[in-house]
C-alpha cells in the first residue's frame, strides 16, 4: 500500500511539473521542460529507492522492534512454570508472514505432559496476540542443586566481570570420577563473534585455574535480535 502511494504521489507531482511548466511557458515565453524534467526524475528515484528500501530490508533480514521482543518475553515468561527464556529469534516478512522461535526454560521435576501442554498454549496465544508462526523448545533446568547453582554464579561472575552484555544459559554439571565437566552456552555481541574461539579458550583455562577439577565445554554463540 505505501509503495501504491508513492506511486500515486509520483503520478500526481509529474503532472503538477508538467502543468507549472506549461503555465510558465504561457506566462514567460521560456521552456523549463528540462529542469522541471530532471527534478521529477530525481523525485521518481527518491520514491523507487525508498520503497525498495522499505521491501528489500524485511526480506534480507533486519533486527525486530525492540518494543515487540519485550511483549513476546513478558508473556512467555508471564506463566509461573517458565523459568527463563533464550534464543529467542524473530523473522519477520510483513503481516501475516512472522516466525517466531525460542527456548523457555521450564523445572526438570514438571510432569513432561503438562509442560508440553502449557508450551502449546504458549504457542497459540503469540499465533493471536502477534499474528505469527510460534515454535518453542521446551529446555528443562535443574533449580535445586546447590553446588551446581554456586558453580554456575561462579561462572557467571567470571563472564560478566569480562564483559557486561554477555550471557550464559543451558547451564549443565556432569559430574565423573575424576572430574567434572560444565556445559553451557555463552551469548556474546555479533562483533566479537569473530574471537570465538579466543574466548572459549580464555574462558576454559578462567574456570579450570579456578578448580583443576573442572572442563568447560563452553558454545560460544551471538544472539539474534
Amino acid at each position: 500500500m505505501k509503495a501504491t502511494a508513492a506511486d500515486s504521489l509520483s503520478d500526481c507531482i509529474s503532472t503538477s511539473a508538467v502543468l507549472i511548466g506549461v503555465f510558465v511557458a504561457m506566462a514567460t515565453g521560456k521552456n523549463l521542460d528540462g529542469w522541471i524534467g530532471a527534478l521529477v526524475a530525481l523525485f521518481v528515484c527518491f520514491a523507487g529507492f525508498s520503497s525498495a528500501r522499505d521491501t528489500i530490508q524485511p526480506l534480507l533480514g533486519q533486527a525486530p522492534d525492540p518494543e515487540l521482543v519485550k511483549k513476546i518475553k513478558e508473556r512467555v515468561l508471564r506463566e509461573e512454570k517458565i523459568l527463563g527464556v533464550h534464543d529467542l529469534i524473530v523473522h519477520d516478512y510483513g503481516p501475516g508472514r512472522r516466525m517466531i522461535s525460542l527456548h523457555a526454560e521450564v523445572s526438570y521435576k514438571e510432569d513432561i505432559l503438562e509442560a508440553h501442554d502449557l508450551i502449546d498454549n504458549i504457542e497459540r496465544d503469540l499465533m493471536k496476540e502477534f499474528q505469527c508462526d510460534a515454535t518453542i523448545h521446551m529446555d528443562p533446568v535443574i533449580t535445586d542443586d546447590e553446588e551446581m547453582n554456586k558453580v554456575k554464579k561462579m561462572v557467571e561472575d567470571m563472564v560478566a566481570a569480562e564483559n557486561a552484555d554477555w550471557r550464559i544459559h543451558d547451564f549443565r554439571m556432569v559430574r565423573g570420577s575424576s572430574h567434572t565437566n560444565l556445559i553451557f552456552d555463552l551469548v556474546v555481541t555479533p562483533e566479537e563473534l569473530c574471537r570465538k574461539q579466543e574466548i572459549e579458550r580464555w574462558l576454559k583455562e578462567k574456570i579450570h585455574d579456578a578448580d583443576q577439577s573442572f572442563y568447560a565445554v563452553v558454545t560460544v554463540e551471538q544472539s539474534f535480535l
